[in-house]
This record gives structure tokens, C-alpha cells and sequence, in this order.
């Protein structure tokens, strides 16, 4: 196995989001199983490198599958765990991975939002997109790591996926669940997940700044964006697949020890 890092630009999206002005290009590793693909030159830019893997996709192994990694919240795609899951999936199952930064975070461009769901769900679809017309592999399994599982439902549930598709040829039916955390506004106001002096700071000027448990980074946290958040609700996209028979497959893993989500959510997702 070998990993590659890449930028990829926006290029793969709905026809919708073309249209639009964008400054998305996403990070993403991509990890080959059994593949003779090799850069022409050992040292060269990330778009270099993107633009030979795009051009000469056949040395990619084909018949191998691609198992996608979400990141978690205000995570990357290299944070160990995810590098790690990466590279021993792809040696264990003989396949191809790639994980991948959601805009703003990590080496990904754009910006930072807090429940930035809709782009996160974008950033999942151009990504899967990559994989079935960039590589030409089919998408075996997508992983989503705490919030990154937020996007990998809403991905699971979007129309063009169930209604009357070709599942077994066409679409990832399998999905992971690390850790997701079980959303239910009416529950929780999100705004108690912060400090009380980070509550006060959102009243007073609209917003606050949360630092990143990677690095020195600090993102701004804004009263629509917390808005945002509020509407998210996990039981909707649950009730939608529900309502479906797609033959779609998710497995849910939880640490017992978890101590920032949960593992009362692991037993929502699995009611």
C-alpha cells in the first residue's frame, strides 16, 4: 500500500454547484492496494500529483473498491486515527482508501463554519463522485468519525440514492458509524455544550472563538451558525431510511469509555 496526497478541486459536484463561484479544493490521501501507479517525478506539487492521478487513472486498480473517511469535528483527515484506519483497511481488506479534509478544516481551502452540514454533505458528494468518475472505482464503504458521520446520513438519505437506483452496481450501500453523535435539539440546546463566559461573549458581540485540539488554530463560532446546528435533527434522516427499503447496511461502533460523545447515542442510532 501507498499514500498519496492530493488537492481535488470542486470538479466533480452537481451541476447546481458549478454554477457557482467556489474556492473548495478539498485535501484528501488516497491509500492503493496492488496498484503500478507511479508519480513521474518524486518531487512535485499537490496539484501536480492530482492532475497525473486524473489524466492516467487506469494504473489505479480498478476492480478494487474505495472505502472513504470522514474526519470528526474541528479534526483532519491525517489525525492519527483516521491515517491509521486508512492504512490497515486497505492492507487487511485489499482496497483502496481515501480520507479527505471537509472545507476550512485541515489543508482543505475555504471557509471554517460551525454545523457547516450542508458543505460537509457537499464535500462527501464531490468526493464520492471523484472515486466513481475521476478513478472509476466503485465506492465499497463510506466511514464517518463522530460529526463526519453527520454528513455520511445525510449522504445515505439524499433522493437520487433511493429512489428506484441500482444499488448493487451504481451506489455505496455500506456505511460505518464511529462515535456519531445522536442529535435531538429539542432535547438540548446545543449553545449548553459551551462555557458560560463563551455563552455571554455570543450575546454580547455575536460570536465567540473555539481553539482546535490540533494545532493553534482558532474558529469562530456565530449565532446563525449555532441556529444551524439547531435544526439538525439525526431522528429525520433515520426516519428516512426507514421509510425506504434500499438495502442499505450500517454498522455502529462506540467506545464504552467515550467521554466527549456518548455512548447512549450508539443505542439511539441502533432503536
Amino acid at each position: 500500500s501507498v499514500n498519496y496526497d492530493m488537492i481535488l478541486p470542486n470538479i466533480c459536484s452537481s451541476p447546481e454547484v458549478q454554477k457557482k463561484p467556489t474556492n473548495q479544493a478539498l485535501a484528501c490521501s488516497i491509500v492503493t492496494s496492488g496498484s503500478n501507479f507511479k508519480f513521474k517525478s518524486s518531487i512535485a506539487t499537490s496539484e501536480e500529483l492530482t492532475q497525473q492521478l486524473l489524466t492516467e487513472t487506469r494504473k489505479i486498480d480498478t476492480t478494487k473498491s474505495v472505502i472513504i473517511i470522514c474526519h470528526g469535528f474541528m479534526s483532519w483527515r491525517n489525525q492519527m486515527l483516521n491515517a491509521n484506519l486508512a492504512s490497515t483497511l486497505s492492507k487487511k481488506l485489499h482496497v483502496h482508501t481515501l480520507r479527505f479534509d471537509f472545507a476550512g478544516n485541515g489543508h482543505s481551502l475555504g471557509e471554517w463554519k460551525y454545523a457547516n452540514y450542508e458543505q460537509d454533505l457537499e464535500d462527501l458528494t464531490t468526493v464520492v463522485n471523484f472515486v466513481m468518475s475521476g478513478l472509476g472505482c466503485k465506492v465499497g464503504c463510506i466511514i464517518g468519525h463522530s460529526q463526519g458521520f453527520s454528513a455520511v446520513l445525510q449522504y445515505a438519505t439524499r433522493s437520487d440514492l433511493t429512489i428506484e437506483s441500482d444499488l448493487e452496481n451504481d451506489c455505496c450501500k455500506y456505511f460505518v458509524n464511529l462515535a456519531g453523535r445522536y442529535s435531538d435539539p429539542d432535547e438540548e440546546d446545543p449553545i449548553n455544550k459551551f462555557s458560560i463566559e463563551q455563552r455571554e461573549e455570543l450575546k454580547r458581540q455575536g460570536y465567540f472563538q473555539i481553539k482546535s485540539l490540533f494545532g493553534d488554530r482558532s474558529f469562530m463560532v456565530t449565532k446563525d451558525r449555532i441556529e444551524a446546528r439547531k435544526v439538525y435533527k439525526t431522528s429525520v434522516y433515520l426516519t428516512k431510511l426507514k421509510q425506504t427499503d434500499n438495502g442499505m447496511k450500517f454498522l455502529t461502533l462506540h467506545g464504552s469509555a467515550d467521554t466527549v460523545v456518548p455512548v447512549d447515542c450508539a443505542k439511539r442510532f441502533h432503536n
